[in-house]
């Protein structure tokens, strides 16, 4: 069957669930919400890191922008930019 995952009992869209919503929140919860293993769900989590850590590759920019944005009057957050290519690096906190 195409649309199961290799590595396990799940199909590969609940894989992707599993990966989408621990980008949002923690593995506990994810667990909880979805009624399976924390267990589980780490290592889905860390198969799907370990993919993104060998195939991405990040390039430092040559020139990093740094400046600030007021989204909301109590909460600045810093802007990093990719100067060179015109491109959003990173907001942070």
């Amino acid at each position: 069957i195409g649309c199961l995952d290799n590595r396990r009992r799940m199909t590969s869209r609940m894989v992707n669930h599993i990966v989408t919503q621990c980008l949002q929140t923690t593995n506990v919860h994810v667990a909880r919400d979805l009624g399976i293993d924390e267990g589980t769900v780490r290592a889905v989590f860390r198969e799907w890191y370990e993919e993104q850590n060998r195939t991405i590759r990040f390039a430092t920019p040559r020139v990093l922008g740094i400046d600030e944005i007021h989204l909301t009057q109590r909460m600045p957050r810093c802007v990093l930019t990719n100067v060179g290519e015109k491109r959003l690096f990173d907001i942070l906190p």
